[in-house]
């Protein structure tokens, strides 16, 4: 029997079914050394975003053929020593972009309306009406950066709040401006985004061009009555420049469900203008359970030798 080592929390779906044809080891979060220990016995890993597998972890599975990431993204795997290894990898994208948008909507409202602060103060009986004014989306500029399946989603939302909807991609061109903009998108560059925006959503991949995509130079940019929220990963703004003009009052607020260090505590979370998530983009009971029928579909037809779907190597 296959063994399948599982580090991250996936849907019960995927256990209860994995576990009918494997041998399944549930272990959340280890440690690199327990990590190490752990996976030089399996065939198969999967992982979310929570847990990061590096080349000395990738070596020591010594019967390592699978690893699986149950979302979008392998930014947390280390693609060059899979492939070394010839050790199959797969991710799941496009699947949980409408909870991941919505939810960019929930930190828009919390952080523009002031809610987290009003429920922070009110459960200790602290009743301050007169500091709690917010901002309505309606008739507001929503800047949009990347315009994949997310930022499309966003995009979608932002209409029926009856914002304004300007973007900014990577593949720009004038058949894509125009076709765009018969949606109600205007297509800017990054520095207009900036300048022009009320609210900034980003919603890009992590990697050689984008991390630190936005710093102290790109914030000051900003209207000092914007808002920008991260979606897409930690590396994508820097938080000490982000705490630095936060705590300024340059800007009127952040949110972010993303950060370079997980599970550990940051100065972000001490400013009353930053709204903070922990990584839950994706965490609806809707598209987990479907994330996790593919998975099952694809660990089970990989050990097979069948075709997979999302194969990075």
């Amino acid at each position: 029997m296959k063994k399948i080592l599982i580090v991250d929390p996936v849907h019960e779906f995927a256990i209860n079914e994995l576990k009918k044809k494997f041998e399944v080891v549930y272990h959340l979060h280890p440690s690199n050394e327990e990590f190490r220990y752990l996976i030089k016995d399996v065939d198969a890993v999967v992982l979310r975003s929570g847990v990061k597998i590096n080349k000395d972890i990738i070596n020591a599975g010594k019967r390592l053929k699978i690893i699986a990431r149950a979302g979008v993204g392998v930014d947390n795997i280390d693609i060059t020593a899979a492939k070394e290894k010839n050790i199959i990898v797969f991710n799941i994208p496009n699947i949980s972009f409408s909870s991941v948008a919505e939810l960019t909507f929930g930190l828009m409202l919390s952080i523009t309306r002031k809610i987290s602060l009003a429920d922070s103060q009110l459960k200790k009986n602290i009743w301050r009406k007169s500091e709690l004014y917010g901002n309505e989306l309606n008739s507001k500029s929503i800047g949009i950066v990347g315009l994949g399946r997310i930022g499309g989603r966003v995009a979608e939302i932002a209409k029926g709040f009856g914002m304004n909807i300007i973007a900014c991609v990577k593949d720009d061109s004038f058949e894509r401006r125009k076709a765009l903009k018969e949606l109600g998108i205007e297509i800017v560059s990054l520095q207009e985004l900036l300048k022009k925006a009320d609210i900034i959503t980003l919603h890009v991949p992590l990697n050689e061009e984008t991390r630190n995509l936005i710093t102290k130079k790109e914030l000051m940019l900003m209207k000092n009555n914007s808002f920008i929220i991260n979606m897409s990963r930690g590396g994508v703004i820097n938080e000490k420049d982000l705490y630095e003009i936060l705590k300024n009052n340059i800007i009127a607020g952040a949110a972010s469900d993303v950060f370079v260090k997980e599970n550990e505590e940051n100065p972000l979370f001490n400013l009353e203008n930053f709204v903070a998530t922990p990584h839950i983009g994706a965490m609806s009971y809707e598209s987990q359970e479907q994330i996790a029928k593919i998975l099952v579909k694809n660990i089970i037809n990989c050990s097979e030798g069948k075709d997979i779907q999302n194969r990075i190597c």
